[in-house]
């Protein structure tokens, strides 16, 4: 079976106590169960759909709204903090090819330290002779 990896997207949530209540522009209404306790509902695309208390109201990419248990939205999402972060995966290849290209002798570990790798392998492969040769014209 082919594997996919969830595309990053920033989405709105807030975590539903029944004391929050209902008819909120996002809680539809309360239900009524016949021989149990109450239970809430929010209108998603599929129709209403029942929460309990401490599910996330998740609000997607267009608007749509959706129900997430707690701890299903603990292993998904991740408070946003408007700067992108990497993924483990992408981060420990990352490390690797800095590895690789220090040992090759492409950049040195004193370059990649001071500036960043992005820094250093821009100032390697934009040499200085071209900015030189370009205020000598």
């Amino acid at each position: 079976m082919t594997k996919y990896r969830k595309k990053p997207l920033v989405v709105e949530a807030f975590q539903w106590q029944p004391s929050m209540g209902a008819g909120n522009g996002v809680v539809l209404r309360q239900i009524q169960m016949s021989g149990s306790e109450s239970l809430y509902a929010v209108t998603t695309l599929i129709g209403e759909v029942p929460i309990s208390s401490g599910d996330w109201i998740i609000t997607g990419a267009k608007g749509e709204r959706y129900p997430c248990k707690p701890d299903v939205f603990e292993a998904t999402y991740a408070p946003e903090t408007g700067q992108e972060t990497l993924n483990e995966g992408y981060a420990e290849q990352l490390e690797e090819v800095r590895d690789i290209l220090i040992r090759e002798g492409i950049v040195t570990a004193k370059e990649v330290g001071r500036h960043g790798l992005r820094f250093a392998l821009k100032h390697k492969f934009d040499p200085e002779p071209k900015r030189a040769e370009k205020a000598i014209r």
